[in-house]
């Protein structure tokens, strides 16, 4: 596992905003990141790792859709796919999760008025334009 929480799998903190321990995640989360440094660490990781930092950048868009119970992602999921195999593997897992378990998809951080939004509002888009 490559996380200190032993996944990339998000989900929800207690007091507000998606949980997980990816760089990512923590990024999204935090008061002012530096994205341009967190950005660039994520490329070095892509660099020496592309399943890795894919299944990390995976995790992301999941916690801040809000994914009820997403996909543990794993180097192992990602590697040697193409995007499209990646996608559709992720979504099935998805929906069968939802099928068998029922769920809530309407709610997502970019829209939530809970604790832990508003960082994730401002943060998630910032990031992709450092990423651009």
């Amino acid at each position: 596992n490559e996380f200190a929480d032993g996944s990339l799998t998000a989900g929800r903190l207690p007091r507000g905003g998606p949980s997980g321990k990816a760089p990512l995640i923590c990024a999204v989360r935090a008061k002012q990141p530096n994205m341009r440094n967190v950005v660039h660490a994520w490329l070095d990781r892509f660099a020496n790792d592309q399943p890795l930092a894919l299944a990390e950048l995976i995790s992301l868009v999941l916690a801040v859709a809000d994914v009820p119970s997403p996909p543990d992602l794993q180097r192992e999921d990602v590697a040697d796919q193409d995007p499209v195999e990646i996608v559709q593997e992720v979504v099935a897992k998805v929906a069968l999760e939802a099928s068998e378990k029922g769920a809530d998809f309407t709610q997502h951080w970019m829209v939530s008025r809970e604790r832990g939004a508003v960082r994730v509002r401002e943060n998630y888009p910032l990031l992709w334009r450092e990423m651009a």
